[in-house]
């Protein structure tokens, strides 16, 4: 047989006072009859000695004196009873009890059984003059006085119990209709439904108090719940948002890596000509002593460094053109750079606003954890709940203290490889003045050549001025080649760091995937929620 809550409460409620009535009851019935004995010994005492302050002569005149009072009078003469107020007893002894006590003994005697002519009696006995005075009241009438007190006591204790009864009974309605209401709304939580009523209970005692506790308890974690579910909204899109960000980085890498070719291709242009540059420079230097040697072939070799001075100003041309080309793509890659650089920015804002998110996420899981511990055993889900977030609370902060070392190496490496590119345009800027330089000293040299057939006769300072002009241009060429082998360490430079960054960058990618995976679980794990 199933007992319902309430009556469990009452039970607990009322079986206590029933056994603490029955005790009391019993402890009351003890002394009440120990009391009415006592109050019985004291009026029988009260009256004889009353009785015996009469004159002898009127004792047996006035036996009936105390009937009223319910107490009758007996006055003995020795042993033998000669007057009384009970009938049938004149002519009657007293008990050797009693003899050997007030008539020998000379000493009151009180008995709550007085034998009184084989009729049961409360008796009090004192000695006088030649015998005795009894005064009793017959043990019936004071055994009904004691059932009326205990009849008394009883219907106290009936009419306790009946009024606990009914206090017990609303109180325990009271209870188990609060212990249920909670029930239900921890059901419903177990349940994963947060939409329960959250209106709390009148009163102030430990149920008001337990039912309060769970009303807010729901309240709390329906809030945690719900800002729980936006913070994972908000994850998933910046994780989305740094996905995106990863690969626009990726093509950005792609770009500049495309143009580092371009650069690595005109420095091997560059050094190309240089090698034609040194090897007419060389043609030169070997035609100028033809011209010391032998003035006779002037105009001969007068016609082959004009021919060779053209093919130089071409190739010279050809280098200028081509630095300008690496100008221009340097540029490019500088420009790339700077918008990278912007992207970074956005992702270290981006981080920032999910290490914001994460320390939020961290503070609701510990809150949620907290009322998890308050609710005790019925919360101890939520808090496994609360400690698997707080768990991807602190790994999305460990990966972001990775992503931001991470984009500080890149922005470090970006910041040289602009400087590296800074010196490569400084450079460049330094070639295409010098290939100017070297333009105008072959138009020089030609404008000299051409004169030579008209000034035979300075042939030997116009010698010295292409001799002079060779130096020039071979200090050029050296330049030349010095900014070549510069061009090339560079570009090997960039190409590592743009290497480096495009592995950054998948790694970013990675963990932004993963990140995306984590929302996505914890929004499967907040969907279970009905808020």
């Amino acid at each position: 047989m199933k007992i319902n809550l309430k009556a469990k409460l009452m039970s607990l409620a009322l079986l206590p006072m029933i056994i603490l009535c029955i005790i009391v009851g019993l402890i009351a019935v003890s002394v009440a009859k120990q009391a009415l004995q006592q109050a019985n010994e004291i009026q029988l005492k009260i009256a004889v000695e009353g009785y015996q302050a009469m004159e002898m002569s009127e004792y047996k005149d006035h036996v009936d004196e105390y009937q009223p009072q319910g107490v009758d009078i007996t006055i003995f003469e020795g042993d033998t009873r000669v007057a009384s107020s009970i009938d049938g007893v004149i002519g009657t002894k007293a008990s050797e009890a009693v003899i050997e006590t007030v008539l020998k003994g000379g000493s009151d005697y009180f008995s709550p059984d007085a034998d009184v002519n084989g009729e049961s009696y409360y008796g009090y006995y004192i000695p006088i003059e030649g015998g005795m005075l009894f005064a009793g009241k017959p043990r019936a009438d004071v055994q009904r006085t004691m059932d009326a007190l205990l009849l008394t006591i009883f219907g106290l204790g009936a009419g306790f119990l009946a009024a606990a009864a009914v206090i017990t009974y609303i109180i325990a309605g009271r209870i188990s209709k609060t212990i249920l209401t909670v029930s239900e709304t921890v059901s419903q939580v177990a349940n994963g439904d947060l939409t329960g009523s959250t209106v709390p209970m009148k009163g102030f005692d430990e149920v008001a108090k337990m039912d309060g506790s769970v009303k807010r308890m729901l309240g709390n974690l329906n809030g945690v719940v719900s800002n729980i579910n936006t913070v994972g909204g908000s994850v998933h899109g910046t994780a989305e948002n740094l996905k995106d960000t990863a690969s626009s980085t990726l093509l950005a890498s792609k770009d500049i890596a495309k143009a580092i070719e371009e650069v690595a291709m005109g420095s091997t242009q560059m050094a190309q000509v240089v090698s034609d540059v040194n090897a007419s420079v060389t043609l030169v230097q070997e035609s100028s002593g033809d011209i010391q040697r032998s003035i006779l072939n002037i105009v001969d070799c007068s016609g082959r460094l004009t021919t060779n001075c053209n093919s130089m100003k071409e190739k010279i041309e050809s280098v200028n053109l081509s630095s300008e080309n690496m100008t221009e793509s340097v540029k490019n890659i500088a420009s790339k750079i700077k918008s990278t650089n912007e992207v970074i920015a956005q992702m270290v804002d981006i981080v920032k606003s999910i290490d914001e998110i994460a320390s939020q996420t961290k503070l609701l899981s510990l809150n949620a954890s907290i009322e998890a511990s308050r609710a005790g055993e019925s919360g101890r889900g939520f808090s496994v709940v609360a400690g698997s977030i707080r768990d991807l609370s602190e790994k999305t902060s460990e990966d972001l203290a990775s992503i931001k070392m991470i984009i500080d190496d890149i922005t470090a490496d970006f910041k040289e490889c602009a400087d590296s590119i800074e010196e490569v345009v400084n450079n460049n800027d330094s070639n295409i003045r010098g290939i100017a330089d070297v333009i105008q000293s072959f138009e020089s040299v030609n404008e000299d050549i051409m004169e030579t057939g008209q000034r035979v006769a300075e042939i030997d300072r116009s010698i010295e001025n292409t001799v002079r002009e060779i130096d020039n241009i071979t200090a050029e060429v050296m330049k030349l080649e010095d900014t070549s082998e510069s061009n090339a360490a560079a570009t090997e430079e960039v190409n590592a760091a743009v290497e480096e960054l495009t592995a950054l960058m998948h790694d970013v990618e990675s963990n932004a995937i993963s990140m995306t995976e984590q929302a996505e679980n914890l929004k499967h794990c907040i969907q279970s929620f009905k808020i």
